[in-house]
């Protein structure tokens, strides 16, 4: 019975309803390199962790996240340390890094299971960043001695090329890495025809490429994107949640929930299963379904939950000269059912005095692909 854990991924048993997507999964990274597209908060990082805790048999999985990456060399390192918690590839970098030791780590400590410090991390990039990508091919080329079939699992790209232009790391070297990270994926030279890469990122992440004219650089992955539950699985869901916290509520209730939250994302609905929870069981009332609008209405909506959906508005910061217009888009669209598509075009050029029919598409775009 799962339990209902709100905020961070989760894994085990309290992964649920995605059974037949993984298994999609596993079968697609048999043949093919993966984009798992999906706005945050919609399970994407749980699934992941379920491949890595869980790997199948003949598999080795290499997980990295890539959100707190904010360089192209510590991408390198941090890839570097994961590889060498496993003992069996630890062994096979070794002899990768003690072949490039002459020429580009030279003095550096030799590397072994778990010697791994702070300052090894500095030491190696000091003598290896402005050869980060001959280093890396030939470290990483001894992968192909791997018996096991090699799954890496990087999550957050996105989020990762947007702390590279944070960092200010220069366009030449942001598509220098992307066409580095291709070559890494394909080129025969570095023979890991065995390997296998599951990308987690958000949907927007082909826009942001687009933005740097390097489409191209993933052309080789199948993008799969994570579904809401269906309403089946997201009944037997909410059931189940309701049954761990010992908490009652009545169909219609439960009925209600569902018109309330929209879209059946397993997020939205551990939010609002807990503070139904919350309400029953400080307050010691029945949770009848004017009780259940006027939580959603007063808790989910309200101050209490506000952290939970914060993202969404520091979100927009990266939407850089549009950032002012989305909101307002958003703004006007809280206060309607809908709005005709030709009247957020007139907002659009009369807001930014831009005619530009293109960049107001891109902009609906992103804002469809972060879920607003």
């Amino acid at each position: 019975m799962p339990k209902n854990i709100v905020g961070p991924p989760v894994r085990g048993k309290d992964l649920y309803g995605r059974e037949k997507f993984i298994d999609l999964l596993w079968d697609k990274l048999q043949t093919t390199n993966v984009l798992l597209a999906a706005p945050r908060r919609f399970g994407k990082t749980s699934v992941m962790y379920h491949l890595v805790d869980h790997p199948r048999d003949g598999h080795t999985i290499i997980h990295l996240d890539l959100e707190r990456v904010t360089e192209p060399v510590n991408f390198v390192i941090e890839l570097l340390e994961k590889i060498n918690k496993d003992s069996k590839l630890a062994r096979l970098v070794k002899k990768g890094f003690n072949k490039s030791s002459n020429l580009l780590t030279r003095h550096i400590r030799s590397v072994g299971v778990g010697g791994w410090g702070i300052e090894f991390k500095i030491e190696l990039k000091d003598r290896i960043k402005d050869n980060w990508q001959d280093f890396a091919n030939v470290v990483f080329s001894e992968l192909k001695g791997c018996p096991e079939k090699l799954i890496f699992v990087f999550d957050e790209l996105a989020l990762m090329l947007e702390n590279f232009e944070e960092n200010k790391i220069p366009v030449t070297e942001q598509k220098a890495f992307l066409l580095w990270f291709r070559q890494f994926r394909q080129d025969p030279a570095l023979g890991l025809k065995s390997c296998k890469f599951l990308l987690g990122s958000s949907i927007s992440i082909e826009q942001h490429l687009a933005a740097l004219k390097m489409s191209a650089v993933i052309n080789d992955f199948e993008r799969i994107v994570l579904p809401e539950l269906t309403m089946a699985e997201a009944t037997a869901f909410i059931d189940a949640l309701f049954k761990s916290e010992r908490v009652k509520l009545s169909s219609a209730s439960k009925k209600l929930m569902f018109k309330l939250i929209g879209p059946a994302v397993p997020y939205f609905i551990q939010v609002f299963v807990s503070e139904v929870c919350k309400a029953a069981k400080i307050k010691g009332k029945n949770i009848v379904p004017t009780r259940i609008d006027r939580i959603y209405q007063e808790d989910v909506l309200g101050v209490n939950c506000k952290h939970y959906f914060i993202h969404y508005h520091e979100r927009l910061r990266h939407y850089d000269e549009h950032h002012r217009i989305a909101k307002e888009f958003l703004k006007q669209l809280c206060l309607k059912e809908s709005i005709p598509k030709n009247q957020l075009l007139y907002i659009y050029r009369q807001s930014i005095h831009d005619s530009d029919i293109d960049g107001f598409n891109r902009l609906l775009s992103d804002l469809e692909n972060d879920f607003y």
